[in-house]
């Protein structure tokens, strides 16, 4: 056609078009001429251009009917993507791509799409759609699970704006509804732009009426369709072909999916990825919000059929629900102003309405405050919109009003500026019903508070009112809102707020009054602790808020609001009144040093702490004569008048007494007791009247706190003796009163009367009568001990007499006498008094008399500096030491202390005036004596000698006590007798401190302080030396210190006494205090370690009021300061001993820690380095103490120095370094990784575990260094090198298990974050991570081997390869390898080839394999260079005993082979050519048939370059010969014979791959085998030579298949004659196994390719077979007479005579013998018989095709046969028979026949005769059909030869019987017909006969 013109071309086409009558004649033409047709349309001959229009008229006509016609597409794609074609020419190309398209084949147009998704790179936006169609509706029929291959075949990285076009297109196909057609489409576009919406143009949310014209175009889908579509979209997506980013719309609208197939899977894959969506996408979110929205977000100027409509409500609530998660999405404004109306007002759904206002506290939450601001004000007039809508839920109102508070706070100005909204709340709460909106304001209202702290007064005012009613209001949401706004919006020093809040108090809701308790006590919320929550709380002034309060309780008195019970009234609630007292007592101490939060309101002890420092500040005032003061004092004691009249409260009767006490004694009782502005006389009287009352009230401490309280009263009103004579005498006649409330009070009342009584007096008569009386009855109750409380009582009164003034009474003598002792009429003496005290002092009294009892006489000699018992007293307290009561002895030790000084005992003075606590000194305000005796060193020496070292535990636990009282009692502290023994104190510690128990080494290591403190300068030098000595083992053994002595090594005793502080868990002793020396020594400063010692013990006992008293706090302040300079050494080894194993040394080091570190982050933060330092140094001590130790501080470390550093600190680093923790513990991670590892080896059990824990804490940080998000981390490539080389290198090499589990973990999480920074470490990493494969195996396997008999070691094998893929290490060097460059793999390549050589390991060689498998797949072409090093590496590991590695190495070299350079892989297939052919091990075989596969697999453009070398080898290999199981065989009958299944198909053998290879690469057999008959004949003949029988067999096989395969004329010289040649010279030699294929292949070739042998070749095969047939060997014999008689049959030779002296012996009745006399002991005689039947049957077979067609051999040889036909067609098997009566019946055919062709001269069968009989016999066999059917075959014949009148012979009788039968036969036989035909020549006979 070249020749002709254009118009004469397309002129015969159109003839041609017009002659093609069938489908295939016009599709032919079509394929060969239109895609040169449209060409023409390009032409500028316009009459070629009308010409081809015509034609393609004509075209489409035909098309429109034969929808089976195909298009050439492939070349129409081609010509649309050429750029040189006009686009007259591409628009005609894509009409016939859409028309013929839909006529491929699935599989072809799945062969297509990646060519037309390439078509859509910059081509017009029609041409697009319709190849976007195409692609979507091919995309269902697509498997995605190959993702490497579709990945390289579509190319999504180079074609961007191809993939951007697909991706968009996809999510309007997923956004498509169901119903869409293309009537709606069409109806939309008709309609005007102005014309109100309706059905038809509404049904399609969330696309324009073009994007819905484009999905649907021409077609519209079916239902089913769309969803096979969207669903297919899915499994795209899901594949990971493109970045999840890109998809994210797709899956979140595919969420909203009406059928449940795509929205589950969408979800699905959606929560899979939600971790790693980038939600801040401005691209996304962009994208999402344009969806949600439509056109809303498009430009003006859109044109009205482009613009979208807004999604659908099931899309906007998913889509919403997504938004959420953005932040990016809260800052996208107006677009989140439109989402938030859209669903708030637009859309009549709740659960839509709810998600937007989520949306709405998202935006709130998360929007930067510049974006905020401008979306503030329209949000919160949307929010009140929706709580000021009467028809709104009650969800969507609590959600609008969580969202208004969430917005407060985060800006403030939208509400002060509008306050009118908190009035609004407040007006609101009250009337909704709904509690959960009620939960929902209150909520917000507390939110909202923060907005309004900083308003102007005005309308702080405001707010106060609208407080002031709501804590009026009967809802009691509003009163706990009005409490929020009382303590939060206004100041706490703000009086009108915290009256409300003191009103609120007892609010009968339990939660509106503790929420008005936590505001007055400074907390804001019920999580904060105290001591966090009052830091910085102020209180208002005392006199500001008792004023307020006085007079509002004047005001409230006087109105309705007071609270009345019974006749009385109060002007609050007692609740409400209690809590305002107490807050009072609070301001009141707010006033002093003290926090008055940190005072127990309700106990006692703490209230009388407290007591002192209210003293100083009352005093000082009111000693000023302030009158305001004494006036405030009135209004603070009128209202607890107020209070205690109606409530019995003991705490406010101690207010009362405090208030009372603490005022000096000049001012005026009556200005403090009167109500402030009285008039009235009586009101003085009558609260002195009730005061006393309070004596005998019936609760006991109300009556204690009373009696002292009218002791004062009294006191400071009575001035004379008198007075006082009177009292006492009514109080002494009320001691014998019934009642016991009066008589307990009486007695309380006494000692303190009788006392100032004795003070007022100032007599040294012992005579006082009544003191002697008072006495009398004191003693009396005491030695009567009915009442314990009257016994307490009467204790107390002697003690608080005895304390103020000398005792007047006679000094009295001893007596034996004991009766007289214990008679209660004896006069009353010193002695007497003593001595009834003495005896309570016992361990079965009551534990609170028997305290009172040693009080009251450690009280005795206080007021008589010469009293002359006090030895006795002292004595007996000293006696006491047996008693098991520790805070008895804190009593016992301040008795002796008062007993020993005497009048010097600060017990002597008033508790209320004192400026400092009890036990310090004051200034006398009596007159001491002029001489008294002194008993402190007495005291201080019996207690050294006698209780320090005596035999009982507890006695010298008290003696430590004692001296620990002594020496905190500051008069006895500086008494001469004790600066003097400081030495022998300190020794009493030294030894105390061996105790067992923690209370006496906690006291004796604070004592050691105190001592020391005591001393002069060259006392505490010497002190220091001492005490050193001691706790290090060196000092004398004179020394009372000796005791105790701490060893340097571990492991021996800390005590030389057999005594000793306790045992370690492992028996080891314990070294606190020698490591509290260490530390002092280490600082130059010895004198440290009493800092060290006191710090490192803390009982909690010292929590207590004893323990407080002692006042041990001011010690650990002081020891803060002395230890500053040397934190840079101290703070190292106190960190690590803060996690010492040891419980008694890490509580010691973590009290000092506590000290040194008030703020334990800050100091970690500056000292980081030094710290890490110290714990890299101590991981390998040699104590394990220290290396577990520094394990667990080091995990502590890391975790809180590798944190985020959004502040600086205040502190600097200690070593003057910016590097901030992070940095440090960075640079040190290799290091530290290394340690750690060896630590993980240590001998210690405990070790081992912290250093597994400390791994995992390194893990951590680790992986987040590595992490490419983590920004505020900055590392350089050097430590990320070594960190990585410390972990492959002593991590993946070390010997131990654990270690390099741990290890691999981390290297597999860092895998995941690194991206790039791995990179140099790629190589490494990945042999290491190979290595490991098969020592981190799971114990699975192992157990699946031993407990699955069933199953093959190959088959475990097999699942062991299979599982490494899917291994956690093969997943990490994969991901690595993502990573790879140039450099990256020229470093890799030798590393890996290498392993693979030399693996050990099935995982690991498997590993290999499978990774240079990812790395062709990833690498393609960059591969090259290195395939045949990694071909060679793979070639040895085929050798190998297992199959699974043989498999996938092959695997492999199949993969390398699409790579690798040619001549490699020419090489390669030559020496697995060889190794199949020479090598004589089946592992050899099927691992040259395994690669010889694989190659096919996956590179068959290789394997047809090379065909002439693998197809003749494969046809030789596929007649192997099967060896397999039972279960394998039926396996591999079943696998596909093609190469597309599974290349690594486990049940396929090497015959099996063979067949595989030859049916995929030849188009036919016969023309295969022709092709390649040379090279077939050269491999079968070479084979035939070979040693092995197998190969001979193999060869012997393939020589029979190319002969029979072949056609007449097919096989030519010389490949015949080398053919016959190699055949001939195979059947000589012996017989072998497999031989008889040979003779097959002779007996094919002589068949099929007679015509080309000469007659010699044919006699010679002949005689070959003839002489095959006589071998020893019967099977093979039979074999070879079966192929000689098919040769015989084939070429028509008469060869009888030679084949029935062949066959003859064969055929007799018991057969021929075994080949051997050995046969019988093998075989059984059944089988014997069995396989004598079985060659009987194929000789019956084969005399049948050997029969001659030459009349005279067959008259010859027809009789002899037919005796032997006749023995087995009448008796034998059925095949037997069945053969013998076929080859009667030929036989009879043959005679018959040549009677009727026969000469002149007709020969006689007389011998036919004998027939008759077996044939009768045949036709009666019942029981099979076959033989009956034959023998009727044959009895025809016999018949007509009978009738010919061939034979005379035959007896009568048998014809008859032969008749009968035939008779017989006919009712049953199947050929009934042929049977009647000649039965009436049978009877014509029967006549005759």
């Amino acid at each position: 056609m070249s020749t002709l013109s254009d118009s004469e071309q397309l002129e015969r086409v159109f003839l041609k078009l017009g002659l093609a009558e069938t489908d295939e004649q016009l599709e032919n033409i079509l394929l060969r001429f239109l895609p040169a047709i449209l060409v023409k349309l390009g032409s500028t001959d316009a009459a070629i251009r009308t010409k081809v229009l015509e034609l393609l008229t004509h075209v489409n006509k035909r098309l429109k009917s034969r929808e089976l016609v195909q298009l050439p597409v492939e070349q129409f794609i081609t010509q649309f993507n050429n750029p040189a074609l006009s686009s007259f020419v591409t628009n005609f190309t894509i009409i016939y791509i859409k028309t013929g398209f839909p006529r491929l084949s699935v599989d072809k147009r799945i062969e297509l799409v990646p060519h037309l998704f390439k078509s859509l790179e910059n081509k017009p936006k029609s041409p697009q759609d319709i190849i976007l169609k195409l692609i979507l509706e091919t995309f269902s029929h697509f498997n995605f699970d190959n993702h490497a291959n579709l990945l390289e075949k579509f190319e999504f990285h180079t074609h961007s704006n191809a993939t951007s076009v697909l991706l968009d297109y996809m999510l309007d196909a997923i956004i498509m509804p169901y119903s869409v057609s293309l009537a709606q489409v069409a109806s939309a576009s008709q309609r005007p732009s102005t014309a109100p919406p309706t059905s038809a143009t509404s049904n399609h949310p969330g696309l324009s009426t073009n994007a819905v014209r484009r999905l649907v175009a021409d077609s519209a889908w079916s239902l089913e369709l769309v969803e096979q579509i969207k669903v297919a979209i899915l499994k795209f997506i899901k594949s990971g072909l493109v970045d999840i980013n890109r998809v994210v719309p797709h899956l979140v609208v595919a969420c909203s999916d009406s059928r449940h197939t795509v929205a589950t899977t969408a979800d699905l894959e959606l929560r899979k990825h939600i971790s790693t969506i980038d939600w801040n996408s401005q691209s996304l979110v962009s994208k999402l919000y344009r969806i949600c929205l439509g056109s809303a977000m498009a430009k003006k100027n859109t044109p009205t059929a482009d613009k979208r409509q807004p999604a659908n409500v099931r899309m906007k609530l998913k889509l919403v629900f997504y938004l959420l998660r953005s932040k990016a999405a809260a800052e996208l404004f107006p677009h989140t102003i439109q989402l938030v109306y859209d669903g708030l007002f637009a859309a009549n759904n709740v659960k839509l309405k709810a998600l937007a206002l989520q949306f709405v506290q998202h935006i709130f939450n998360k929007a930067d405050l510049d974006k905020l601001q401008k979306q503030a004000i329209l949000l919160l007039d949307g929010l009140l919109k929706v709580v000021n809508n009467e028809e709104t839920d009650s969800r969507s109102k609590s959600l609008a009003y969580i969202s208004m508070g969430r917005l407060s706070t985060r800006m403030s100005e939208p509400f002060t500026q509008r306050i009118n909204i908190l009035m609004a709340m407040f007006q609101t709460l009250p009337q909704e019903d709904s509690v959960e909106v009620k939960l929902a304001m209150q909520e917000s209202l507390v939110m909202m508070s923060s907005a309004y702290k900083n308003l102007p007064s005005d309308k702080l005012n405001d707010v106060a009112m609208l407080i002031d009613k709501a804590m009026e209001d009967n809802d009691h949401f509003v009163r706990l809102a009005g409490v929020h706004y009382a303590g939060s919006v206004f100041p706490p020093t703000h009086v009108q707020s915290r009256y409300q809040l003191l009103l609120a108090t007892g609010d009968i809701k339990e939660d509106v009054a503790a929420s008005a308790n936590r505001f007055l006590s400074g907390k804001t919320s019920k999580d904060v602790s105290l001591e966090k929550s009052n830091s910085g709380f102020k209180l208002p002034t005392f006199a500001n808020i008792l004023t307020y309060i006085y007079k509002n309780a004047l005001e409230r008195g006087s109105s309705g609001k007071r609270h009345v019970i019974g006749t009385r009234s109060m002007p609050f609630l007692p609740t409400t009144f209690k809590s305002i007292l107490v807050y009072l007592r609070k301001c009141l101490i707010s006033h002093t040093t003290l926090n008055p939060f940190e005072v127990n309101d309700l106990d006692p002890e703490d209230l009388e702490m407290t007591s002192l420092k209210i003293a100083a500040y009352v005093r000082e005032r009111l000693l000023g004569n302030d009158t305001e003061m004494i006036q405030l004092v009135s209004m603070y004691i009128d209202l607890m008048f107020q209070y205690l009249r109606l409530i019995s409260d003991p705490s406010v009767v101690y207010y009362l007494l405090e208030i009372v006490a603490v005022c000096p004694d000049i001012i005026d009782v009556n200005k403090l007791l009167v109500c402030p502005g009285s008039t009235k006389s009586d009101d003085f009287a009558s609260r002195v009247s009730w005061i006393r009352s309070l004596s005998t009230h019936t609760r006991d401490n109300i009556r204690q706190y009373g009696a002292e309280l009218y002791s004062i009263v009294f006191k400071r009103t009575a001035s004379t003796v008198t007075e006082y004579s009177h009292l006492i005498k009514d109080l002494l006649h009320s001691s014998a009163s019934k009642r016991f409330e009066e008589k307990h009070g009486s007695l309380l009342l006494l000692g303190y009367i009788v006392g100032d009584y004795l003070k007022l007096n100032n007599s040294d008569n012992k005579d006082d009568p009544l003191a002697t009386e008072t006495l009398s009855i004191l003693v009396k109750n005491i030695k009567m001990q009915q009442e314990q409380l009257l016994v307490t009582a009467a204790c107390f009164s002697v003690g608080e007499m005895a304390r103020k003034v000398a005792v007047p009474l006679i000094d009295g003598q001893t007596s034996n006498d004991k009766d007289s002792q214990q008679s209660t009429d004896v006069p009353v003496t010193k002695l007497t008094v003593v001595e009834a005290l003495t005896n309570l002092v016992s361990s079965k009294t009551a534990h609170k008399l028997r305290e009172q009892v040693v009080i009251s006489l450690g009280r005795l000699p206080v007021g008589d500096g010469n009293f002359p018992h006090t030895e006795k007293i002292l004595q007996t307290l000293l006696d006491s030491s047996e008693i098991k009561d520790t805070e008895l002895h804190f009593s016992v030790g301040r008795a002796l202390c008062s007993a020993a000084l005497g009048t010097n005992s600060p017990e002597k003075h008033d508790r209320w005036v004192s400026k400092d606590n009890p036990f310090h000194h004051l200034q006398q305000a009596d007159q001491q004596p002029a001489h008294q005796h002194d008993y402190v060193e007495w005291l201080l020496t019996k207690i050294i000698s006698e209780f320090v070292m005596h035999r009982i535990p507890a006695a010298r636990q008290a003696s430590c006590v004692w001296l620990m009282t002594m020496l905190k009692t500051k008069e006895y502290s500086q008494h001469p007798a004790v600066l003097a023994h400081l030495m022998d104190l300190q020794n009493s510690f030294t030894s105390l401190l061996s105790e067992p128990d923690d209370l006496t080494q906690d006291i004796a290591s604070k004592g050691f302080g105190i001592v020391y403190e005591l001393g002069s300068d060259d006392q505490k030098k010497v002190l220091v030396n001492q005490l050193v000595e001691s706790l290090t083992g060196s000092s004398e053994t004179s020394s009372p210190a000796s005791k105790v002595r701490i060893v340097g090594q571990e492991g021996s005793g800390l005590f030389q006494s057999s005594v000793q502080l306790g045992k370690a868990p492992d028996g080891s002793s314990l070294t606190t205090y020698k490591e509290l020396c260490s530390l002092a020594s280490d600082l130059n400063q010895p004198d440290l370690v009493y800092k060290f010692l006191h710090l490192a013990n803390h009982h909690a006992l010292w929590n207590t009021k004893k323990g407080v008293a002692f006042g041990f706090r001011s010690i650990a302040d002081a020891a803060q300061e002395q230890l500053k300079p040397h934190l840079p050494r101290i703070v190292p080894r106190l960190y690590r001993y803060t996690f010492d194993p040891q419980p008694s040394v890490r509580s010691a080091m973590t009290s000092i820690w506590n000290v040194v570190a008030p703020e334990p982050t800050k100091t970690v933060e500056r000292f980081m380095s030094v710290i890490l330092n110290d714990l890299i140094r101590n991981l390998t001590d040699k104590l394990w103490r220290t290396r577990q130790a520094s394990c667990h501080a080091l995990s502590d470390l890391l975790r809180s120095g590798f944190k985020r550093q959004d502040t600086t600190t205040d502190a600097s680093p200690a070593d003057g370094s910016t590097e901030p923790p992070a940095s440090i513990i960075t640079n040190r991670l290799a290091e530290l990784w290394s340690i750690v590892f060896r630590v993980c080896d240590d001998v210690k059990e405990t070790v081992r575990l912290a250093a597994e824990d400390t791994c995992k804490v390194l893990k951590k940080i680790t992986v987040k260094l590595f992490d490419k998000e983590t920004t505020w981390i900055k590392a350089d490539d050097a430590v990320i090198s070594k960190i990585l080389e410390s972990l492959l290198k002593d991590g993946m090499e070390n010997t131990m298990k654990e270690i390099r589990a741990m290890s691999l973990s981390t290297l597999i999480e860092v895998s995941k974050v690194c991206g790039p920074l791995i990179k140099p470490c790629i190589p490494q990493m990945v042999i290491a991570l190979l290595e490991a494969l098969s020592g981190l195996e799971s114990p699975m396997f192992n157990y699946l081997h031993n407990r699955s008999g069933h199953v093959t070691q190959d088959a475990l094998d097999w699942v062991r390869a299979e599982a490494v893929k899917s291994s956690a290490l093969m997943e990490t060097a994969s991901r690595c390898l993502r990573q790879y460059d140039e450099e990256v793999l020229k470093n890799l390549a030798p590393l890996l080839a290498d392993l693979t050589k030399r693996g050990v390991g099935l995982s690991t060689k498997a590993g290999c394999a499978h990774l240079i498998t990812s790395l062709v797949t990833s690498c393609g072409n960059d591969l090259t260079p290195f395939a045949g090093k990694f071909i060679n590496a793979l070639t040895n590991g085929l050798a190998d005993r297992s199959l699974a590695v043989r498999k996938v190495n092959s695997t492999a070299i199949g993969h390398l082979s699409r790579v690798a350079k040619d001549a490699t892989l020419e090489k390669l297939l030559m020496k697995m050519k060889q190794w199949y052919l020479e090598k004589e091990e089946e592992t050899y075989k099927h691992a040259s048939a395994s690669v010889f596969y694989a190659v096919a697999r996956h590179c068959p453009d290789a394997l047809n370059r090379h065909s002439a070398l693998v197809l003749p080898l494969a046809f030789f290999g596929m007649h192997e010969k099967q060896q397999l199981k039972d279960s394998k065989a039926q396996t591999a009958q079943q696998s596909n014979s093609m190469t597309e299944g599974d290349d690594v198909n486990f049940a396929l053998s090497s015959r099996d791959m063979w067949e595989a290879i030859w049916n995929e690469f030849t188009p036919g057999s016969e023309t295969a085998v022709r092709l390649h008959l040379k090279e077939i004949v050269e491999i079968s003949s070479g084979a035939l030579q070979s040693s092995s029988w197998e190969a001979k067999a193999q060869a012997a096989a393939s020589m029979s298949t190319v002969a029979k395969k072949q056609r007449p004329g097919t096989v030519v010289r010389p490949q015949l004659e080398n053919l016959l040649r190699a055949l001939f010279e195979g059947l000589q030699g012996r017989t072998w196994e497999g031989k008889t294929q040979l003779l097959e292949a002779l007996s094919n070739v002589c068949e099929h390719c007679g015509d080309e042998m000469t007659p010699g070749e044919l006699e010679k095969a002949v005689a070959v077979l003839v002489k095959e047939s006589k071998r020893e060997k019967l099977t093979y014999s039979v074999e070879a007479i079966t192929c000689l008689a098919n040769v015989l049959q084939s070429r028509k030779i008469d060869g009888f005579d030679q084949f029935w002296s062949l066959t003859r012996p064969h055929l007799s009745k018991e057969g021929k013998e075994s080949d051997s006399d050995d046969d019988e002991d093998r075989t059984s005689r059944k089988e014997r018989k069995t396989a004598v039947l079985k060659r009987q049957e194929l000789i019956l077979k084969s005399l049948c095709k050997a029969w001659p067609s030459s009349p005279e051999t067959q008259v010859k040889f027809y009789g002899e046969v037919f005796g032997v036909l006749s023995e087995f067609a009448e008796l034998s098997t059925f095949g037997v028979q069945l053969a013998a009566v076929k080859c009667l019946s030929k036989i009879l055919e043959s005679l018959a026949t040549l009677q009727r062709v026969a000469s002149e001269a007709e020969p006689q069968f007389s011998d036919v005769a004998v027939l008759a009989k077996p044939l009768a016999s045949c036709l009666t066999n019942m029981k099979f059909s076959a033989i009956r059917e034959e023998a009727v075959k044959a009895s025809q014949h016999f018949v007509k030869i009978i009738a010919d009148k061939r034979c005379n012979t035959i007896p009568p009788e048998d014809f008859r019987s032969f008749v009968a039968a035939l008779r017989e036969t006919s009712e049953k036989s199947e050929q009934q017909d042929l049977i009647k035909t000649f039965l009436s020549q049978c009877e014509a006979i029967l006549r005759d006969l």
